[in-house]
This record gives C-alpha cells, structure tokens and sequence, in this order.
C-alpha cells in the first residue's frame, strides 16, 4: 500500500512539474506569429501605397517636388497660374498619358535633375502657357505631325530658358508650336544658354531666339543645337524672327529672308543654307561662322544695300534697283 501511494505522488508530481514548462513555452512563442503577421501587413500596405503613387506626383514641399520613384501619369500634371513650382525628377522617369502632354504649365516651372538619369517622356514633353525654365534632365516628344514637340509653345507671350540638359526626340521637333494659335505669337521668348536640343522649328508672327550668354561668349560645346527652322515667307508675309547667335554649335540655320541675325559667334556646322546678305567663313576644322557681307549686292541711286530685301522694301515709284553681285533669292521679290 505504501509502494502504491508513492507511485501515485510521485506521478502527480512529475505531472505538475511538466505543467508549468509548457504553458511558458506556448507564451514564448506566441509573440512570434504575431511579428510574422505584422510584417508581412507592413509589406502588403507599402507595395499598395507605391502603386498609389505610381500615377501621381509627390505633394510640394516648399515649393519643391522630388520624385522618389518611376511615375507614370494617366492624365497631364498642371502647374497652375501663378504657382512657382520646381520638379526634381531625382534620376527618375516621368511619363504622360497616351495623347497629350505630360505637363501643361500655366505658372513658373523649373525642371531639374538631382541625378543623372532624369526623363519626361510622352506624346509631347511640355505645353508651356508660361515661364519654362530646364536646368537638367531630359525631355521627349514621342509624336509627329503639327501637334508635336518636346516642348511645346501653346500660348503668346510664353518664355523658355535652358541651361543644361537635353530635349530631343526623333519624331518631333525639339521646341514646337501650337499650329492654332500661330497669329497670336507675338512675343515668344526662348534663351538656350547650355544643354543639347534637337531640332528648334521657330513659328507664328514673332520670335526671339537667343544661343549663348552676351554677357560672356559661349563656349561651343557648352550648347548643341541640331537644327534652326522658320516656315517658307511665302506661307506667313508677316512673320519675322531674331536669332541671336552669341555662342553654342548649330548645325542647320535657316535661311528665309524672314530672320534677323545679331551675334554671329555661334559654331555653324552645316553651311548648306547662307542667309541672304551673308557669307560662312571658316572657323577652324570644326565648322563656320556667320559673316555679314561688307560688298554692297543691290543700289537704288548712290545708296548701296548689303541685303536685297532692304533694298526692295525701300523702292519708290520711278526708282531702279541696280544688282552688284549675285543673289540667291527663296522667294519671289
């Protein structure tokens, strides 16, 4: 009986003892799942909220948006008039939506690049109805035909100035204008003080188009500029454009007798079009610079001209315009 009894205390005992070690064990582990489960919630709300913010930019602060990842918008960003907003793309890639602009600015919107990489890219970069400026990265228009371009001039009284970066593309020009509004152009402005462009395609009533710094000459490399355009004068009677060459290289300019030249210190690349009134002299092995012709081409009585259409447009009745050397002519005078 004593056997029996010890046997059954020393059972209960080894059953009470193993009680306390397994119920501290499940509490032990029980904290365990639970930071399983907490993580992987954290995980799932932080991928939710990148692609949240995938088709929207980042709000301002001061004054500042920075991109923090690859965007891609479904409808155009809009700076709006009055607000001066800078767009840090931070290394990142900007898209637009299908048809239309990747931005529209109504205010003041300086582009920049805090990294290397930086792009807008989509049918059309940037509709500018205000002050543009580009400091660094890379704009792209990925359209052609009449509504197209890297930049695009929607509005009269527009300014763009580029110091640095590239706007280019192989189906648009790199600054267009709105085929609309192209009476109303009356007072665009656009300064290229550094950076690489593709083909600038100048239009509507008045522009002016300054390459390079007065205030101190370009360097050649420091601007590159594949192309100047302007439409025939046929088309538009009334238009006229000045292009300051003050530095940069460039390799096409037009030569429309609807352009006024001042500067002449660009690099010209492509001699193939020479401004009436004008000659390329060699600058070097790397291009040509434009010079203004010291021989008289025209004379109505004892006054000489340098530039046929001044002569023309000086002409009065009984008068006899008098050709003194060779002129090329676009039009019909």
């Amino acid at each position: 009986m004593k056997r029996r009894l010890f046997a059954i205390i020393v059972a209960m005992t080894m059953v009470i003892s193993i009680l306390p070690v397994t119920a501290l064990a499940e509490d032990l582990m029980d904290p365990l799942p639970d930071n399983n489960t907490e993580t992987q919630i954290d995980s799932v709300d932080l991928s939710e909220t990148e692609e949240g913010e995938a088709n929207s930019l980042p709000e301002p602060r001061n004054g500042v948006i920075t991109l923090t990842g690859d965007v891609t918008l479904t409808e155009s960003w809009e700076a709006e008039t009055g607000a001066t907003i800078t767009l840090d793309l931070n290394g990142h890639t900007l898209s637009g939506p299908e048809s239309g602009p990747v931005i529209k600015n109504h205010g003041a919107l300086t582009i920049q690049d805090s990294r290397t990489s930086g792009t807008i890219t989509g049918s059309r970069g940037v509709d500018n109805y205000g002050n543009l400026t580009l400091e660094s990265g890379t704009i792209e228009g990925t359209t052609s035909g009449n509504f197209s371009g890297c930049i695009f001039i929607y509005a009269n009284n527009t300014t763009f100035t580029m110091t640095g970066g590239k706007v280019e593309s192989e189906q648009a020009p790199a600054i267009g204008f709105n085929p609309n509004n192209l009476s109303k152009f009356t007072q665009t402005q656009i300064e290229i003080l550094g950076g690489s462009l593709g083909t600038i395609a100048l239009n509507g009533k008045a522009v002016e188009l300054t390459v390079g710094s007065t205030d101190n000459k370009t360097d050649s490399n420091s601007i590159q500029i594949e192309a100047i355009t302007t439409p025939s004068v046929s088309k538009w009677n009334n238009n006229h454009y000045t292009i300051n060459l003050n530095g940069g290289t460039i390799g096409l300019l037009p030569a429309n007798d609807n352009v006024t030249y001042t500067g002449f210190e660009s690099l010209i690349t492509d001699a193939t079009n020479c401004p009436g009134g004008f000659h390329f002299e060699r600058a070097g092995n790397e291009g040509y610079k434009l010079v203004q012709n010291t021989d008289p081409v025209a004379q109505i009585g004892d006054t000489s001209y340098y530039y046929l259409p001044d002569a023309v447009a000086d002409l009065k009745d009984d008068d006899i315009l008098k050709l003194t050397a060779d002129y090329l002519s676009l039009i019909h005078i």
